[in-house]
């Protein structure tokens, strides 16, 4: 059993942990807020919906573009030279009312690495094997 559980570690701590594929908040822009770009982290679909609810999803709202990116490529939000607001994907700007709240979704491909989560695993691995070898050392008392 023991090796069973080792075995399953190493794999795990191999493989790394993938993304969830749900479709959740990826940037969030408030009507005071600045506008900025970021480079996308994980492949899939985009959205981006005005005014919305509180975890917008397809599934309770209509988004104002829906676009399929690659890992590493921009979106956002960004000011023409006249200052209205513009909505980013890769090199393309469309246009938006600068009016309200905006929010982009992102719905990432199955399959993918996730970066946080592999290290997330890492540290509560560490973390248990260590208590475990401490609570070993305490019940053992080799010093006495």
């Amino acid at each position: 059993m023991k090796q069973l559980i080792t075995l399953l570690t190493i794999a795990g701590l191999i493989t790394g942990c993938n993304t969830p594929t749900h479709e959740r908040a990826f940037m969030t822009l408030g009507p005071r807020e600045t506008p900025a770009t970021k480079a996308v982290r994980y492949s899939g679909q985009y959205r981006l919906y005005n005014n919305p609810p509180h975890s917008p999803t397809t599934q309770n709202a209509t988004p104002l573009l829906d676009t399929r990116l690659t890992k590493g490529d921009l979106l956002g939000f960004a000011l023409s030279d006249a200052g209205n607001l513009l909505a980013v994907t890769r090199g393309e700007q469309k246009p938006l009312a600068n009016a309200g709240s905006y929010t982009w979704t992102m719905q990432p491909d199955p399959g993918q690495f996730d970066p946080d989560r592999t290290i997330a695993l890492i540290v509560a691995v560490v973390f248990v094997a260590g208590v475990g070898l401490g609570i070993t050392a305490w019940a053992n008392r080799p010093f006495k």
